[in-house]
C-alpha cells in the first residue's frame, strides 16, 4: 500500500510499502517481511498529471469541445470532454462506435457521416470531416463540427484515428439569423422598390 510518512526533520513522504506472510504447513502465519521505498517523485508526478487530467477536463467542458480517439482493432471511440459535452456523465457516455452513433446522430445524417467516416479509415481521405446535427442526453438538438486525423504505420494501416469535436449550435443559429434577417432586408428592399415605382 502507498502512504504517507513524516520524517525525522518533518519532511513529508509518500512510501510504498511491500509486505509478503510466510505461513506454517497448516496456513497460519509464523512472520511476515516489509520492503519500505520512497515513491514521493512518483507520487508528485502521477498527482501532477490527475490535476493536469482535470484542468483540462474543465477547459474543455467551458470550451464545449471533446477529444477523442478511435480503435479500429475495438471499433471504440474514447476520449475526455465528449460526456459534458452532450450532457451526460463520463460513465453514461456510450464507448462503442456503433452505439454512440445510434445514440446522438439523427437517422437523416447518418448515412453521410458514415460515408465521410469510411473515406478517412479506408484512406481514400486524409482527414474525416463533418458538420451535423446530434442529441443530447435531453433529447434537445444541437449542431457539432467533428474533425478526425488517421494515423497510420509504415504499411498505411490504420492504428487510430484521433479528433476533436465541437459543438457550434451558438454559431449555426447566429448563421440562421443572419439568413434570416437578409431575406427581411431583400423584402423590404424589394417592397421600397416596388412602392417608389
Amino acid at each position: 500500500m502507498d502512504y504517507r510518512i513524516v520524517t525525522g526533520s518533518g519532511e513529508v513522504r509518500w512510501v510504498e510499502d511491500q509486505v509478503s506472510f510466510h505461513r506454517d504447513p497448516e496456513g497460519k502465519p509464523l512472520l511476515y517481511q516489509s520492503c519500505i521505498m520512497d515513491i514521493t517523485d512518483r507520487k508528485m508526478m502521477e498527482l501532477r498529471f490527475r490535476y493536469s487530467e482535470e484542468r483540462l477536463e474543465r477547459v474543455l467542458a467551458l470550451a464545449r469541445i471533446g477529444v477523442w480517439e478511435y480503435s479500429p482493432e475495438t471499433d471504440e471511440i474514447t476520449g475526455g470532454g465528449r460526456a459534458s459535452l452532450f450532457g451526460m456523465k463520463e460513465g453514461e457516455m456510450p464507448v462503442s462506435r456503433e452505439e454512440l452513433w445510434d445514440r446522438i446522430i439523427r437517422p437523416e445524417d447518418r448515412d453521410r457521416h458514415e460515408r465521410l467516416w469510411n473515406d478517412a479509415v479506408g484512406g481514400r481521405a486524409a482527414v474525416f470531416q463533418n458538420e451535423l446535427r446530434a442529441a443530447r442526453a435531453d433529447g434537445s438538438e444541437m449542431w457539432i463540427f467533428t474533425k478526425g486525423f488517421p494515423v497510420r504505420d509504415a504499411d498505411g494501416r490504420l492504428l487510430r484515428l484521433q479528433g476533436v469535436t465541437v459543438d457550434i449550435t451558438d454559431l449555426k443559429q447566429a448563421e440562421e439569423k443572419l439568413v434570416r434577417q437578409s431575406q427581411r432586408l431583400s423584402l423590404l428592399h424589394g417592397m421600397s422598390l416596388a412602392f417608389m415605382e
